[in-house]
């Protein structure tokens, strides 16, 4: 278990266990919605209601069937010392959607006092594989409805700064060029990052062979600021992104056997300038000569000792590996996470300096 605590999560689809399930269990009642890759789509705010209504409709035991995994995942999640987690949308309507199954999947009417999973923080916006689905309009209104809905929950409860939402994640990925031209991506590209800068939301960025195209519309939209995802690339790269106000997102390649150009780019670019994710449960953590991630491999249940997933529960693993970059101590580097994941929603927040 870990022993160093509070840092973010920034990129987990964590609500992914819940849609494995209930994809699984094809439920007759949830026939009329979309199916898209590996999630259950809402289209509008009112199918993510339903969607909502329906589950609450379910017998106990049925409703519990498809909490367990989910649940479970959150609880050890919190208890390996994840503060925050930043769960992305790649579609419309996502992240209410998100919203309302997490109010569903961690109702804990025994003990309402008791912690049983880290916050979340809720992106919106489309990725660009969906982005000839995109509508600005739809953003708008998916952003006013869960803007309320959190505010209306922690009513009371709130600093002055509010309830904290992200766009994201939004880019381009070459890898859809054919079904998804890049003209059409870069559009929704562009309107979701101005939205973002008005807004004054971060954004989570993803680039899959469209750092050119991307780093032409961050040159022409001034303050924006956020998370390049899935951050791979060497120092040049790292410096390009930098320079317009977005933080590395580093996540399992830093693990991998082969990732020397990516450890020197952060190496340079300093601890304040990244930020850790799983991007679970799409990446896996490979061996490297680390100690901590060959006793987290031993002491998993997993069919192969060469990888394990990079669950949120296993962040700490990362974090570990970035202490011995920095050549700093686990409970500094965590600190220093955390604050720069703070940092995103709070800009003008006096972080602790540690470079």
């Amino acid at each position: 278990m870990s022993r160093i605590r509070n840092f973010s999560d920034t990129h987990c689809h964590l609500f992914r266990t819940a849609d494995a399930v209930l994809l699984r269990k094809r439920l007759p009642q949830l026939s009329g919605f979309t199916i898209t890759d590996d999630y259950l789509r809402c289209q509008d705010a009112d199918s993510a209601d339903r969607l909502i209504h329906i589950l609450k409709s379910l017998p106990g035991n049925e409703l519990t069937g498809i909490t367990a995994d989910f649940r479970s995942l959150a609880q050890r999640t919190l208890a390996s010392g994840v503060k925050t987690v930043m769960v992305p949308s790649v579609s419309g309507y996502e992240g209410y959607r998100n919203h309302l199954l997490g109010k569903i999947l961690l109702e804990n009417p025994a003990d309402e006092k008791q912690e049983t999973c880290p916050e979340l923080v809720f992106g919106i916006g489309t990725h660009p594989m969906y982005a000839d689905g995109f509508s600005l309009r739809a953003l708008e209104n998916e952003y006013a409805i869960l803007k309320r809905a959190l505010e209306n929950e922690y009513s009371g409860k709130l600093s002055s700064k509010g309830v904290r939402i992200f766009v994201g994640e939004i880019g381009i990925d070459r890898r859809f060029k054919e079904t998804v031209p890049i003209d059409v991506q870069v559009k929704a590209f562009r309107e979701q990052l101005i939205f973002a800068r008005d807004n004054g939301l971060p954004v989570s960025i993803h680039a899959f062979g469209g750092d050119n195209e991307i780093l032409h519309e961050l040159k022409r939209i001034s303050g924006v600021r956020g998370i390049l995802h899935a951050f791979t690339g060497g120092t040049s790269r790292a410096e390009q992104y930098m320079r317009h106000g977005l933080k590395l997102g580093i996540g399992p390649m830093l693990m991998a056997q082969y990732s020397e150009k990516l450890r020197e780019a952060v190496l340079n670019a300093g601890m304040n300038s990244i930020v850790t994710e799983t991007d679970f449960p799409y990446m896996y953590f490979n061996v490297r000569n680390s100690s901590d991630c060959r006793e987290a491999i031993e002491s998993s249940n997993t069919p192969t000792a060469e990888k394990i997933m990079a669950s949120p529960d296993r962040l700490h693993i990362l974090v570990t590996e970035l202490a011995e970059i920095f050549d700093t101590a686990p409970e500094t580097m965590s600190e220093v996470l955390l604050n720069n994941a703070e940092n995103l929603f709070y800009p003008d927040k006096c972080c602790r300096q540690n470079d």
